[in-house]
């Protein structure tokens, strides 16, 4: 059965099952474009290893003053007495830091694979701070000058603003959102299409485009949420009874509250 939620759910947004959500939800994307890209073109799941840092996604447990908990030396007459020597024990600290693998999508050519007409992405927590962010924001940059079109579908709301259409430009236009889909077309350069929306909009359907030879083809990201949601068995992970990682606000947990009642 689909979530509670008209469109997201934001009990997804938490450290334990976003990962999985966010493959599964890639290869349902996956199945939807193949059953009606044309003949000449293929989506397929492309895995990405994003490094993030070993303290990246995980919870504070204090903030300390390292020069404060240090042990008070004994004073004798108004200098520091020599202390006994002590043995330092080493800390063990990893070498290499943590590697997310991100799932994201491409449209390639059927005969001639190494052209790429679309990469689809869905955005994940490490792409939204800190060294993420800055390797996220390069691909992007990279993928916008390129001749490929670039969809980006963020459904987290914590995080920095990250897809590639600019804040500035969504307040000047008074747009309210919780969740941003953006397309970039490289038939329309300069311009970026974007569907802002909150908890109580549904995900829409998007036109992805396929460049200059074929017309864009649909993809109903509420209708295949629903179907993750569904085979995911989602609504016996997620634990409703507590509050969902990313705090909602008074309003929201009202209007959540009335639904998990209903």
């Amino acid at each position: 059965m689909p979530g509670p939620f008209p469109g997201m759910d934001p009990w997804l947004e938490n450290r334990i099952l976003w990962q999985s959500f966010h493959n599964k939800y890639a290869a349902y994307c996956e199945t939807a474009l193949n059953r009606v890209l044309p003949p000449q073109l293929v989506a397929t799941t492309e895995m990405r290893i994003q490094l993030t840092d070993q303290s990246e996604g995980r919870p504070d447990v204090g903030i300390v003053n390292r020069f404060a908990t240090s042990p008070n030396l004994p004073v004798q007459g108004g200098a520091v007495a020599i202390a006994e020597r002590t043995t330092v024990e080493p800390l063990l600290i990893p070498a290499f830091p943590d590697e997310e693998r991100q799932a994201y999508l491409t449209i390639r050519d059927a005969l001639h694979q190494e052209t790429v007409v679309t990469v689809i992405e869905l955005l994940s927590p490490s792409n939204k701070r800190g060294r993420g962010y800055e390797q996220y924001r390069a691909k992007q940059t990279e993928l916008l000058q390129s001749e490929t079109n670039l969809v980006e579908i963020d459904l987290l709301r914590a995080g920095m603003h990250t897809v590639a259409v600019p804040e500035s430009r969504l307040l000047t236009r008074q747009a309210v959102w919780d969740y941003l889909v953006c397309v970039h077309d490289v038939t329309d350069r300069w311009n970026f299409r974007v569907w802002p929306f909150t908890l109580v909009h549904r995900l829409p359907e998007v036109p992805i485009p396929l460049g200059e030879d074929f017309s864009p083809v649909r993809l109903d990201l509420q209708a295949l949420f629903d179907d993750c949601y569904d085979t995911g068995r989602y609504g016996s992970l997620l634990r409703y009874t507590e509050p969902p990682e990313v705090p909602l606000t008074e309003a929201e947990a009202q209007w959540v509250a009335d639904i998990l009642q209903g």
